[in-house]
């Protein structure tokens, strides 16, 4: 997929740049906010803003520091401390409709092991430098996102989700109905799903997946890893997989209609003499790492280097 490769590389460097929010001073027809709350002794900090945007940001600090800008639709800025977590809570008026004048730009730093709890509407998510858990929720907002070994869940409907696990093992769960997953640099458990988005993975070394779509594409790049199991299956989706590594590979894959090949010749046959269906089996080096792959009208490939 050349053209998503694209976007995730300039996703990437987007990543590094500085996250630009409103200046204090400036205002558009909103309220321009910068409050901070003592955040000692607190294990989470939850935020909720249905439209606009929030970017979180892990800092050394032991407080939460919010700054950005409240449209001109937005009642208040809810910052309070509920036992172990401080809320973070943009208040709508009543019977409000979710016009651009309710939105709010958000950053919110935060202490870096904190759990960060974030959840909008149309908000677009974006998280860096987090080091605690990671409880996502959008609808069409998009979400960026990178973690240090913690786990984290992400669930949007219509939204994209970029995330990236630096390498370090950690539980990731991403689920979407129609928006594309990308995930990068996956080193623990994986559970992705999408109905109509594409998944793509690029993983260190993952130690055991499940990943499944109904009608979008799979890639997935990975580093065959001894003693895991990954489970991949689609519907009408094609699937595209590379498992590269010493630890080698045990494959078992399945196709109702679609095509079964691999890059070193060996590829899907008939279960039967007369109706559909394919199978391969097949063990590459030392068979360290068992890949399953259904699908039903998709076409399978498989390499493993």
């Amino acid at each position: 997929m050349p053209a998503r490769t694209c976007l995730a590389r300039s996703i990437a460097l987007a990543l590094l740049l500085p996250i630009a929010v409103p200046a204090a001073g400036r205002n558009d027809g909103g309220q321009p906010v910068d409050r901070r709350i003592d955040a000692a002794g607190t294990t989470a900090v939850a935020i909720t803003n249905v439209a606009g945007s929030v970017a979180v940001i892990g800092t050394a600090r032991d407080d939460v520091h919010v700054t950005g800008l409240l449209g001109a639709g937005v009642e208040r800025l809810e910052l309070s401390r509920e036992g172990n977590t401080v809320v973070v809570k943009v208040i709508l008026p009543p019977k409000s409709t979710m016009s651009r004048s309710g939105a709010a730009t958000l950053r919110v730093e935060v202490p870096r092991g904190h759990r960060a709890e974030v959840s909008g509407v149309s908000a677009d998510l974006r998280i860096s430098g987090v080091a605690g858990a990671q409880d996502l929720r959008t609808v069409s907002g998009d979400v960026i996102s990178g973690a240090a070994g913690a786990a984290v869940e992400i669930k949007s409907v219509s939204g994209d989700v970029t995330f990236n696990g630096g390498g370090r093992a950690g539980s990731v769960k991403v689920s979407t109905v129609s928006g594309d997953i990308d995930l990068r640099a996956i080193a623990g458990e994986l559970d992705a799903a999408s109905i109509s988005g594409d998944v793509e993975v690029g993983a260190a070394a993952l130690q055991g997946g499940r990943i499944r779509t109904t009608s979008g594409e799979i890639d997935i790049d990975t580093v065959a890893t001894a003693g895991t199991l990954l489970s991949v299956d689609s519907v009408s989706g094609d699937v595209d997989i590379r498992a590269h590594g010493s630890a080698g590979l045990v494959i078992e894959a399945r196709s109702f209609s679609g095509d079964l090949t691999t890059c070193f010749g060996a590829e899907g046959r008939a279960t039967s003499r007369n109706g559909p269906g394919r199978r391969l089996e097949a063990t590459r080096g030392q068979g360290g790492m068992q890949l399953r792959v259904g699908s039903v009208s998709g076409e399978v490939a498989i390499c493993d280097r």
